[in-house]
This record gives structure tokens, sequence and C-alpha cells, in this order.
């Protein structure tokens, strides 16, 4: 990072590191972190911290076996339930989940331009699989790169504006912002419940704009948040759902059940949340039957497809692996064979 005026820290733990990100974030500078496990458990009271006071940071979440130290080295994708409830009350948070390193690469620059641009905590989710790995993979683009870093406001513009409030009530929920330090600006940032200029507030009728203003964003930051893959037969009555580093096994399943006369269409999500029903309502209102494959014991992002759609509740089977180890193409393969 330093040869891109970048800076890196080491903080001595999980505490500190996202209470370093979020007084960089708001001191104006672009910020992530990472972190897996117990450390995700640390750092969720100050993500909450974020999405309250608005400040855009990025975490990657190298998911391992777990609870507690668990198995360190293990594979497992079992944090997606604890980011999608991340925290205690409500606020907005977004959760990409890229498939192979070069995704690892081009979603994590869309985690910094939601981030940024909706003032929102981002999570990129990883796993063992993806983090701790050797694998070939195609140049990045990096001509392609753009970057968005949300509606700040300059010195001219705070010249037109006859008061600043960095929690301005706007239209599509994302509020104008000027850094701490911007010549003629005064501005207060705080966990509480705030109003517009960033005062503490207990009025009931600020509480339901504040909340409908921010948790608005989810709705609003949809056309930003990178969008699903398709893969296999069109038309295909057979789908598969899968996400992160499944996308290797499942791929090759496809391939297997082929040769058997079985033809199926598999939807990679890259957003997991929110959940992208647009998306998958009519992925599964096309096929008879979908597997949702993940590793973790209760199915957790078939229990969130199921609470976002349930009206395909009979069409989702689960195919899941626990064992600290990645699916191997067989494993799929078996128990969709066994299901035509």
């Amino acid at each position: 990072l330093p040869a891109f005026q970048g800076v890196v820290r080491q903080a001595e733990d999980e505490l500190a590191a996202i209470n370093m990100i979020i007084g960089a974030a708001y001191a104006g500078a672009r910020v992530m972190t990472s972190t897996s496990g117990p450390g995700l458990s640390l750092m969720t009271e100050g993500i909450g911290h974020a999405g309250a006071a608005e400040i855009p940071i990025v975490i990657a979440d190298c998911a391992r076996v777990g609870p507690s130290t668990g198995q360190p080295t293990r594979h497992e994708q079992s944090d997606l339930a604890h980011l999608a409830n991340l925290g205690h009350g409500e606020f907005p948070r977004f959760i990409l989940a890229p498939a192979t390193p070069l995704e690892c690469f081009q979603l994590t620059v869309d985690a910094l331009n939601i981030a940024d641009k909706w003032r929102a905590p981002v999570i990129l989710l990883l796993d063992q699989a993806l983090c701790q790995n050797t694998t070939t993979s195609p140049p990045y683009d990096l001509a392609g790169i753009h970057m968005v870093r949300g509606r700040r406001l300059s010195g001219a513009d705070l010249e037109k504006m006859t008061e600043y409030k960095g929690y301005a009530f706007t239209a599509n929920s994302g509020s104008p912002i000027a850094p701490p330090g911007t010549p003629g600006v005064w501005s207060q940032v705080t966990g509480n419940e705030h109003d517009e200029w960033g005062h503490v507030s207990v009025n009931p009728e600020n509480r339901l704009k504040m909340m409908t203003k921010r948790m608005g964003k989810m709705v609003a930051a949809v056309p930003d948040l990178p969008a699903g893959k398709y893969f296999g037969e069109p038309h295909a009555k057979i789908g598969i759902i899968g996400y992160g580093s499944t996308i290797g096994p499942i791929l090759e399943a496809q391939e297997r059940l082929k040769t058997r006369g079985i033809h199926t269409r598999f939807y990679q999500p890259r957003t997991l949340w929110p959940v992208p029903g647009h998306e998958l309502d009519p992925f599964l209102h096309a096929v008879d039957v979908a597997y949702v494959v993940e590793n973790n014991y209760t199915g957790q992002f078939a229990r969130l497809i199921r609470e976002t759609v349930p009206w395909h509740h009979a069409k989702l089977r689960s195919i899941l692996r626990y064992d600290g180890f990645s699916f191997r193409s067989p494993d799929i393969v078996r128990p969709i064979t066994e299901g035509v």
C-alpha cells in the first residue's frame, strides 16, 4: 500500500482495528480491515456504531470452523447468519461474497465504492478455501477500476449553503458529507440516535425519520450491488445455488451430471445481504427443485432464502458439509442424482 500512497497499521487486537478504521473513515480516508472467527465477534459492536453513525467501513471476514477458536485452519461458511443479524438494534449493512481470487479483487473495489457512496458498513464474506490457497488467476484489470467516493462536499459547495447537516434527510437516504477539518464546517458524530446536525436526540418523530433514512439505503443501493452469475442450461429444471468457493465443485458437478443426462442451472449470488430476492424469485420460479450448497450445519443461506421468498420453500433442498473440508464434486452429484 505505501507504493500507492496507502497506509497499513498493525493493531493490537480486533477492538482496536475496528475503531481505528472508524476514526480514519470519519476523517475522510478510504479504509478496510480483515478478521476471522472470534475477531469478528469482537468487531461487532464497532460495526454497529459505524452503521448508526453512517461511517463507511469495509471488513473482510475469512470464515473458518467455529464457534470459539474452533478449527482455525479448517474451512466453513458458518458466519453468514451472524453477519446478516449483526449486532443489537437495526442498521444497514451489505454482505458481498466473491468466489474466486479475481472476484476478491473486483468485489473489494465494489465494497469500498458502496461503503463510501452509501455511508454504511460493507462485509466481504470469504472462506478458508479462498483466504489460504494457491491458484492461477488471470491478471487484474487495473485500468478498469472506477472509484466512487460518494457525495462529498467541497469548500465551494459549502459556501453556497446556509448551514451544513451531516445527516441531512434526502430523497435517496444518502447524506452529502464534508470530512472534519473542511474549512467552515462544524460537525458532530455519535453512536446515539441523532438529528440532522448530529446532536443526540430522543425525539420520536426524529427517530422514525432517521431509521427510515438509514434502512432505506438497503433498497436504494440495490442497483449498485454486485449481480449474481448464472451457469449451465438456461431452461434446466434442476437448480443449484451456492456462493463463495463452492463455485468450483459445483461447476465440476454440473459437467458430471451432464454426462448422465441430468441438466442443471447454477445461480451464484455475489450479494448475500440484502438477500437478492429480485434474482432468486425468477430463478426459483423457472426450476422444479433447487439445491443450496453450503459449508455449514444449519443451511444458513437456505434459511435466508426461505425468509425472503417463502413461496418457493417447497423447492429448496440443502446439500451441506461441515467437517472442516471443502466440497468435492461427488458430494454434489450424489444427492442430485438420487433426487432425480
